[in-house]
């Protein structure tokens, strides 16, 4: 229960009461969750220009302003209804959490790759990295549920991907040749607590970790076995459990010789390095070059991301 909103202590943190002992900024992180998420939004090149978006913020006296990791970023400080605007309807831009828009150019796909997206829905990274092709090459996006895929479809449908083909699989046992893919997000299913802000009731749940861990560990498997050679993999996720980030990869680094970790790095995104131990258990020691992103680092939502390379 809260007992006074203005002091950040005397609020319950719920489940992430199990972090404030590894927490930076343990008050700051209270405050952070309690507070509205920024506006945030990508700029889809194909149909609009930065001074044609401008000029049309302008209408409303708004002026988005550039993130540095990614020239396609904005945001604008206030909590604003924007998807309702026509240029939104016409697919000049898309509606995204600032953490779920870095994956896509860590990620960095060239055009003409074959790119694998395997629980694409509902689709905001799949058509940034369908941008970031230049629309160029395939991007497969999967998907376990149909409902899903088919908000997965309008989003490409606004955008005018062309690139992009949907399909619906388990993504623990997606069904392509071994070594198929360039570049592979596996954007995993978790407990979700990094979306406190915009979904206060992960607060008090209570996630079936053990389940979610062995699912994850699945996918992350089988994307490693579709990866190419040389080829990228981004593992992500929108929580802050370690079970879910920090062991999952851990354990895929150590049944895997020829895959690495590489260093992240974001322009103007404030991250911190993964943990080497949490509890009782102590991870792979280059799980340091992953990063975890807190609420009151960067005014957003919590997110993990580990970047992976296939040896050649």
């Amino acid at each position: 229960m809260k007992t006074n909103t203005n002091d950040p202590s005397a609020l319950d943190p719920g489940v992430f009461a199990r972090y404030q002992q590894l927490m930076p900024d343990w008050q700051a992180f209270c405050h952070t969750i309690e507070q509205p998420l920024p506006t945030t939004f990508w700029r889809n090149p194909f149909r609009a220009s930065h001074q044609e978006l401008m000029n049309f913020f302008a209408q409303y006296d708004l002026k988005p302003q550039v993130y540095s990791f990614s020239p396609l970023a904005y945001q604008l400080p206030a909590n604003l209804p924007i998807s309702r605007l026509p240029a939104w309807q016409a697919g000049w831009f898309h509606v995204q959490e600032m953490v779920s828009m870095l994956a896509a150019p860590l990620l960095a796909p060239q055009a003409g790759q074959q790119v694998l997206d395997l629980c694409a829905a509902p689709g905001g990274k799949t058509a940034m990295l369908a941008c970031l092709m230049q629309q160029q090459g395939l991007l497969l996006a999967n998907d376990l549920s149909i409902d899903r895929i088919k908000a997965l479809r309008h989003v490409i449908g606004r955008l005018g991907m062309s690139n992009v083909l949907c399909t619906q699989s388990d993504a623990r046992y997606f069904q392509a040749p071994e070594q198929s893919f360039d570049a592979i997000l596996a954007d995993v299913p978790c407990s979700c607590e990094g979306t406190v802000r915009r979904n206060p009731k992960v607060r008090f749940a209570q996630p079936p970790r053990d389940k979610i861990q062995a699912s994850q560990q699945i996918i992350l498997a089988k994307a490693i076995e579709l990866l190419k050679p040389g080829g990228r993999l981004l593992y992500s996720t929108c929580t802050l459990a370690p079970e879910e980030n920090e062991a999952v990869v851990s354990q895929a680094l150590s049944q895997h010789d020829n895959l690495s970790l590489v260093p992240i790095a974001l322009e103007g995104i404030h991250t911190r390095p993964g943990l080497l131990h949490w509890q009782q258990q102590g991870f792979h020691p280059s799980m340091a070059l992953s990063a975890r992103l807190y609420p009151q680092d960067n005014n957003s939502g919590g997110f993990y991301l580990a970047l992976m390379e296939k040896a050649a």
